[in-house]
C-alpha cells in the first residue's frame, strides 16, 4: 500500500520524545482506531475523556508532534485508501462516506498526499494485484515506499 509519511507517522512520538504517551493519549488512539465515523471532533473525544479541547490539544502536539486536525486528516485518507482497496464504491461515495462535501475536495486531499487521485491509486493497486498473481514482481515494494518517504 502506498502511504505518505504523514500516514507512516500517524501515532509515532515526535523526535526527540521521551517517548511515553499519556493513557489518554492512548485511549483516542484506540478511539479512532475502533471507529469507522472518520468525522472525529476535538470536542467529542476531550469530552469521552473528560478534559477541555484546549488541554486535548496540547497534550496531542506535545505526544505526536502533530495538530489534531492533521491527525484525522491522515485517519480519514487512511480509511478511503482501504475503502478503495477493498470496496468497489464509487469514489464520491467513499468521500460523501468520510465527510468531505465535496468529492473534488477529497481528490484534491487525497493527491497531495499519495501523490496520485484515488482512481489513479485505486488502479494501480489493481494493475500491481494482476500482475503478482501472474507471478510477477509488484510495481512499487514496500521498500521502495519507505525508502520514498524517508
Amino acid at each position: 500500500m502506498y502511504h505518505s509519511p504523514a500516514l507512516i507517522e500517524l501515532g509515532k512520538p515526535p523526535a526527540g520524545s521521551t517517548g511515553r504517551t499519556d493513557w489518554r493519549l492512548n485511549r483516542i488512539l484506540e478511539l479512532t482506531a475502533d471507529t469507522s465515523d472518520s468525522r472525529l471532533t476535538l470536542n467529542e473525544l476531550s469530552q469521552q475523556l473528560g478534559i477541555s479541547p484546549g488541554q486535548l490539544s496540547r497534550l496531542f502536539v506535545r505526544v505526536t508532534g502533530q495538530r489534531f486536525r492533521n491527525f484525522v486528516m491522515a485517519h480519514r485518507l487512511l480509511q478511503a485508501s482501504r475503502l478503495l482497496l477493498e470496496t468497489g464504491m464509487q469514489i464520491k461515495q467513499i468521500a460523501a462516506e468520510l465527510g468531505y462535501g465535496h468529492s473534488r475536495d477529497f481528490c484534491h486531499r487525497f493527491k497531495a498526499v499519495f501523490g496520485m487521485t484515488p482512481k489513479e491509486f485505486r488502479e494501480r493497486a489493481r494493475a500491481e494485484r494482476a500482475l503478482h498473481k501472474d507471478g510477477g514482481s509488484p510495481v512499487v515494494t514496500e521498500n521502495e515506499v519507505e525508502r520514498t518517504n524517508s
